[in-house]
């Protein structure tokens, strides 16, 4: 199929704005798609688009990727450790700052791996679905509203750095429920992050490093399916989709933080809200 160019620029700057801004990327790019007279053969741009939102979070937090992987190796150095208390629930189980990082993402991308490898066929019919993207994006809309009134309450943070245990476990749940179209992967993770006690700012840095193994785990899965199908883009679009998704999910990273610092998460609810009514009402 001949993508052209610039459709393939829009749905790349979509997909990497949508992926960090708590507004569904999933459902953004199907949504996109039906409205630009896509169907794109294979996974292949899904893919490549995907992983230019990795290199987003990857350059932003280039200083974090680092430490988590210093702690990868500290992890695998002391395996007896962390098992004898998994959710770290007595402190940091002799690990250094990288290595309970790098614990915690672990744990916390457990619940999404489990979902997309389960419920992959009913995923797929969700996807196929409209009237399940919209009411994704309702879910979406709640949350955000929830989150907004945590947010402008000012309550003190019980954590203002790293996540406990429980914490990273609960955003790694409500990360899986993200599988679905129209139910924002970042909006509901910084969401469960504040009801449980984070400060928006660590919520939004967990949520931005988890995003990490749940990206590059979904794009890898994708990437076998292609080899499998042997279907594929030429080279120009995909190249156009990455490089624009990774530019886009950069600056989105960056305007999202600055919006959490000033307790704006009601606009977002706000067009979720909207997206769902639209999408609803259409399918009548």
């Amino acid at each position: 199929m001949d993508v052209p160019l610039w459709k393939a620029a829009a749905l790349g700057l979509l997909q990497g704005a949508t992926e960090f801004l708590p507004v569904s990327s999933s459902g953004h790019l199907v949504l996109g798609q039906h409205l630009l007279g896509l169907d794109l053969p294979g996974l292949s741009f899904e893919v490549v688009v995907h992983v230019g939102t990795l290199a987003a979070v990857l350059a932003a937090y280039r200083h974090d990727v680092a430490a988590v992987l210093r702690g990868v190796v500290e992890v695998l150095r002391r395996p007896g450790a962390v098992l004898r208390d998994p959710l770290l629930r007595r402190g940091a189980a002799g690990l250094g700052p990288d290595g309970r990082l790098a614990w915690l993402l672990l744990l916390g991308s457990i619940p999404a791996a489990l979902a997309g490898l389960l419920g992959k066929a009913w995923i797929e019919t969700a996807f196929s679905d409209l009237r399940f993207l919209g009411v994704g994006w309702l879910v979406t809309a709640g949350l955000l509203l929830a989150a907004d009134r945590f947010l402008r309450a000012a309550r003190p943070p019980v954590t203002a750095g790293d996540p406990t245990g429980p914490q990273a476990l609960a955003m790694g749940v409500f990360q899986a429920l993200a599988v679905l179209p129209g139910i924002s992967r970042s909006g509901s993770t910084i969401a469960a992050g504040l009801f449980a006690g984070l400060s928006a700012g660590a919520a939004a840095r967990f949520s931005f490093l988890l995003s990490i193994p749940a990206i590059g785990g979904a794009a890898l899965l994708d990437a076998l399916d292609i080899l499998h199908s042997g279907t594929a883009l030429p080279l120009a679009p995909l190249l156009v989709g990455f490089l624009t998704a990774a530019a886009s999910g950069y600056l989105a990273i960056r305007w999202l933080l600055d919006l959490l610092r000033r307790g704006r998460l009601a606009y977002f609810a706000a067009y979720c809200l909207l997206l769902s009514l639209v999408v609803l009402l259409g399918q009548r």
